[in-house]
Order: structure tokens, then sequence, then C-alpha cells
């Protein structure tokens, strides 16, 4: 809703608005009005209620504190449940296990950046950081084909450190044609691409909620290793767990 009022007429504001901002101004006042009432209400209560709370929270209920030890428990628990997939030797390879393999050759200061969905995910559960600045996602709306230009940055500002780029095969759509700005530039940077053929998060609630799905599936067995030799780059292609 906008009012635009004209500052050098002396006239009172609200004959100047059409009937259907009036309108809008009237129920934004009473909204208003029930808004004061509510907080009116909640001081004059507010003692009371914040009292007894008080009282039976003086001493924080055991369940309530999570200390360093217990956060530490917690996550050996949840590190002791995952252990099966991390070294699982499945086939098609479980993306977990692509994690698994990489942890064993992350340096504590390496900086691992994130551009994609469904394989990236897992890097939030994953990928251990020790220092700010080690993990850069594509951040809670998924802002895809980043990934290329961070690992650019970080590469060159960072020569002497390992920069790995985890990549889905929807993702690295975006930019795939940077891997020859990498190459040129003499970028020290692994990418792993996580090709499952489909945009992931797309089509499994698809599939989920609707029963089908629209336009999620991608070329199947493309292979994202030759196009990076085509740019200059070092390739592999990974089919079984063994070859990681």
């Amino acid at each position: 809703m906008r009012f635009e009022i004209d500052a050098n007429r002396r006239l009172d504001p609200l004959t100047q608005l059409s009937d259907e901002q009036r309108r809008e101004l009237e129920a934004f006042l009473a909204a208003t009005e029930s808004l004061t009432e509510l907080a009116e209400l909640a001081r004059s209560a507010g003692v009371e209620v914040l009292g007894t709370v008080l009282q039976s929270r003086r001493e924080p209920h055991p369940k309530l504190v999570m200390g360093p030890g217990r956060l530490r428990e917690a996550e050996s628990g949840a590190r002791a449940g995952d252990a099966d997939r991390l070294t699982s030797d499945a086939f098609p390879i479980d993306p977990v296990r692509i994690y698994g393999a990489l942890q064993a050759h992350l340096d504590r200061d390496a900086i691992v950046i994130g551009d994609g969905g469904d394989f990236v995910s897992y890097a939030g559960r994953y990928v251990d950081t020790f220092q700010p600045g080690c993990f850069i996602g594509p951040g809670p709306y998924g802002c895809l084909g980043s990934g290329m230009g961070y690992a650019l940055a970080a590469a060159t500002a960072y020569p002497d450190r390992q920069v790995v780029l985890l990549l889905g095969d929807g993702a690295v759509g975006f930019g795939l044609g940077d891997l020859d700005t990498l190459a040129r530039h003499g970028c020290n940077v692994v990418a792993v691409v996580g090709n499952n053929s489909i945009w992931g998060l797309e089509k499994h609630p698809m599939q989920m909620l609707f029963g089908y799905d629209v336009a999620c599936d991608l070329a199947p067995e493309t292979r994202y290793d030759k196009v990076a030799e085509d740019l200059g780059c070092q390739g592999a292609l990974v089919r079984e767990p063994a070859e990681l």
C-alpha cells in the first residue's frame, strides 16, 4: 500500500486517499488497536506469569542442559550410527561413502565448497570444519552455480591450502565451462561431481507427494570427467567404492 501526499498542500491527508486506500488504512488501524489491547493484557498478567515461570525454572531441568560433554556424547552416537554407510561397499555408490573417503584426506584448514542439492546436502553432516571460512555452501535457498567462482577465489587467495568443490550433476551445468578458467589460472582445486542423472531434491519430493515427477531427469551417464579433460583439467570416473 503506497500513499503519495503533497506536503505543500494544507489538506487533511485522508482526503487524498482513494476508497481502496481508505479501507486498507482502516483495517490496518483496527489491527494495530487489537495488538495494543493484547499487549496491555500481557503486561497486566506478565508479573504473575513471569514470577511463576522463574520460580519453577530457578534450577534448569536436566534435560535442558546440553554441556560440552553431552554434546560430544550425542555427536559420537550419531557418528557411530553412520559408520556403516561411511565405509559401505554398496553399488551404486552410497553418497555417504564418498564423504567417508573424503574425510580421510582433508586437512584441518581445507576449504570445502558445496554447489548442489541432493548430493551436497550430506556435506553439512559429514564434512568437519575446524576454523571459520572452511565450508561455503549454497545457502538455505540452494542457489546453484556459485561453486566454480568460489573455488577460483579460494584457490587464488590460498594457493597452498586444499580446495575441494562438491557438485551435483545438476549444479555443475551452471558453470561447467569455468573448469577452463580454473585450468588456465593453475588453480589447485579437486572437484567431485555426484552423478545420479536427476534433479534429486525435486524428483524425490514430487514422487512422494504426487506420485510422478516433471522435468527432473538429466542425461544418464554423462562423462563429466571427459568434459573436464577437454577443458584442460585431469578427469577420473569412479563407479565402484573401491575406486574411491
